[in-house]
């Protein structure tokens, strides 16, 4: 899966549900950061258990090196918290013209579709993926359209949260 990856083709099911940890993150961020990755539109990552330790990079990078190439993310069955989730809140954003994560048409796309069930986001973390990052002056909205958070403990807090940011957006 992971040569398909450096071979410039979609992963698509190859790693899903294989259980693979943490490692095969941080091979596929190694390959974004190094350029190999360039399909990157569907990333379907589902049960290979990344963990944060493996998600952070995958989502840091994306971030950093591809803001806006990927359409749709399933990280579902990861076991992924708090720390997934804040690197993951900026890939959610409609940036700003002129922001510096413009494509090559002038408009940043964020991950419209979000799978992330059977993780182990709580309120607390479903409160710092959806809530405006304070780095942002003024409000970007949230560009996901289809949202997929079935199976985690949001509780109250998170179920407070997820109605914040529709009101909002």
């Amino acid at each position: 899966a992971l040569q398909s990856l450096s071979r410039d083709e979609p992963i698509g099911a190859l790693l899903r549900g294989t259980g693979v940890g943490p490692r095969a993150g941080l091979a596929i961020a190694d390959s974004i950061r190094s350029g190999t990755a360039r399909s990157l539109g569907n990333i379907d990552l589902y049960g290979v258990e990344l963990q944060d330790e493996g998600a952070v990079p995958i989502l840091s990078n994306l971030n950093y090196h591809a803001p806006c190439c990927t359409h749709s993310l399933d990280l579902g069955g990861n076991g992924l918290g708090r720390p997934a989730a804040a690197a993951l809140a900026p890939l959610l954003r409609l940036a700003e013209a002129g922001d510096g994560n413009d494509d090559s048409h002038g408009q940043a796309m964020p991950v419209s579709e979000l799978r992330l069930a059977r993780n182990a986001l709580d309120g607390a973390a479903c409160q710092v993926l959806l809530a405006p990052p304070a780095s942002v002056m003024s409000f970007c909205p949230l560009g996901v359209t289809t949202l997929a958070l079935s199976f985690n403990p949001l509780g109250e807090a998170g179920g407070a949260a997820l109605g914040t940011a529709l009101g909002s957006g």
